[in-house]
């Protein structure tokens, strides 16, 4: 037993590892990572306990894109490298931080914003006073609808990234959004737009939010 014990020692050492984190360079060369760095991707876990240990992928620092890096998730905030949610709570885990609430606990999530739903025009005719109905508003905030004949692309002064689709909108009515978050908008459609279809779409610019396009044929 003894010499069977040394001679498996001996065939082991002559398996190199130049890296000394656990894979042998042959393993390493088969999937990818450096035989002559321990850390791969240089997320603060070794390639040899990435894919011995933990199951994660030691050529991504971010196995499953939450936007906290496999090792900042296994040494630093005890959430799981391999669930963008820990908690299953609704929540990513990095949004959790940054909100200030416990990506271990999913009954602080941060609940996702109202979607912000406008309603068609009623009756919908050229010549009469209209009404839209807009629900998902943040309560106390302002709302504008805006028109347009044309879809397109109009940034939203304030607000990064976020733009209506419509082209050179013009203003229509705005409104305050109730404690329920609700809003009804009001305004006579000219008479001269009788037969023309119309685009109609809201936005809350102190959320930076704009809401579905209603189509209609006034």
């Amino acid at each position: 037993m003894l010499l069977i014990a040394i001679a498996l020692l001996q065939a082991h050492a002559f398996v190199p590892d130049s890296d000394g984190d656990g894979l042998d360079d042959a393993v390493e060369a088969s999937i990818g990572t450096d035989p002559n760095d321990t850390d791969t991707d240089n997320d603060g876990i070794t390639d040899g306990e990435e894919v011995l240990g933990y199951g994660t992928d030691p050529l991504t620092a971010d196995t499953d894109g939450d936007g906290l890096g496999d090792g900042d998730e296994v040494f630093g905030f005890g959430t799981d490298p391999l669930s963008f949610d820990t908690d299953g709570g609704g929540t990513g885990d990095l949004d959790e931080l940054v909100a200030g609430t416990d990506p271990l606990d999913p009954t602080d999530d941060v609940p996702p914003p109202a979607v912000l739903d406008l309603g068609a025009p009623s009756p919908g005719v050229a010549g009469a006073l209209n009404g839209w109905p807009l629900t998902g508003g943040e309560p106390g905030a302002t709302a504008f609808l805006v028109a347009s004949p044309n879809q397109g692309f109009t940034p939203v002064p304030g607000c990064p990234g976020v733009a209506l689709n419509l082209s050179g909108p013009a203003l229509v009515d705005n409104a305050a959004v109730d404690p329920n978050g609700n809003a009804a908008f009001a305004k006579t459609i000219p008479a001269g737009l009788a037969g023309r279809t119309v685009f109609f779409q809201a936005v809350e610019p102190g959320t930076c939010r704009v809401s579905n396009v209603v189509i209609d044929t006034l």
